[in-house]
């Protein structure tokens, strides 16, 4: 089986689910790491898994940047084909949802480490950027077969609460 990690940057990968993609090839299967380009990605190599460069900033928002983004998602899983997708973080979470149910993606995993800055600030404007992102968030997760892991009980309620997953949908899981 193939198994496609996406990620901001290779990094967190390699900092965060570097045994879980081991464990994979360990078992046999392909391993490919998807990220943003100059994160740390020539030491996946070291441990014999695969990169793809993909053009993904961690932050801000242009949303030609952000549609680059997902076509590069869609081209990626049409080319690779991955038994499995596992997006990790928001922007790979939300893109790459996306990208899997136009592609017909049959198993996805998409894995929200946290809520992040957004849903810590106050104010009006923070309070806009949150309501788009769980928006976001519920549009990508809708028609997916897809289970959504988190690693607190907080979010993991926050986001059955606000109708962006269903309790039976939500995996907890105690860290990376």
């Amino acid at each position: 089986m193939k198994f496609l990690f996406v990620v901001n940057e290779a990094q967190f990968f390699l900092s965060h689910r570097l045994a879980l993609g081991l464990e994979a090839k360990a078992r046999g299967h392909e391993v490919v790491v998807a990220s943003a380009a100059n994160t740390g990605e020539e030491r996946l190599s070291e441990h014999g898994l695969q990169h793809v460069s993909l053009p993904l900033s961690r932050s801000g928002f242009n949303l030609i940047e952000e549609f680059r983004v997902y076509r590069a998602l869609c081209r990626l899983y049409r080319e690779l084909n991955p038994h499995l997708v596992h997006h990790v973080t928001i922007k790979p979470v939300i893109y790459g949802s996306f990208a899997a149910r136009r592609m017909g993606m049959g198993a996805v995993v998409n894995a929200v480490p946290g809520m992040g800055l957004i849903f810590s600030r106050r104010g009006w404007w923070s309070g806009l950027a949150r309501a788009s992102v769980n928006l976001m968030y519920r549009l990508a997760f809708s028609g997916l077969a897809t289970k959504v892991i988190f690693q607190n009980t907080e979010d993991l309620k926050a986001f059955v609460a606000h109708g962006i997953v269903t309790r039976s949908d939500a995996i907890l899981i105690r860290g990376s």
